[in-house]
């Protein structure tokens, strides 16, 4: 065989074996790569207390700070009040919040919370 025969042989070989290993590579990454990097926790809405202005969720009082961003479902605003807890005449709300730690006397603080959409059957 001649000299370019083998460099082509050669040269597809060697894309077969880079593509097979991208294809492993995203296989072994699974959901890693689809994981929005903004994503905050979610809890459901255990107790709330609008003059304290203190939620609870998954068992952790968060303080919520007079300029958090509070959004329905739809993406807009609402009121600390607004939001339903375990036990209210409605169901209790779903959410996905962000926080940080140095809240008002050392309580974890929410900064931004949001309210999934409920599930229809």
């Amino acid at each position: 065989m001649g000299n370019k025969t083998m460099k082509r042989i050669f040269g597809t070989a060697l894309l077969g074996l880079l593509l097979a290993g991208l294809v492993a590579a995203d296989a072994a990454a699974g959901d890693r790569w689809n994981v929005p990097a903004n994503r905050g926790q979610q809890s459901v809405v255990e107790q709330i207390d609008v003059a304290g202005r203190t939620l609870t969720l998954g068992g952790t009082v968060y303080s919520v700070s007079p300029g958090a961003r509070i959004t329905d479902s739809n993406g807009n605003a609402i009121l600390l009040r607004d939001l339903h807890a375990v036990g209210s005449p409605r169901p209790a709300d779903f959410v996905e919040f962000w926080s940080r730690r140095s809240g008002r006397n050392g309580m974890p603080e929410v900064t931004r919370l949001r309210v999934k959409p409920a599930m229809k059957f």
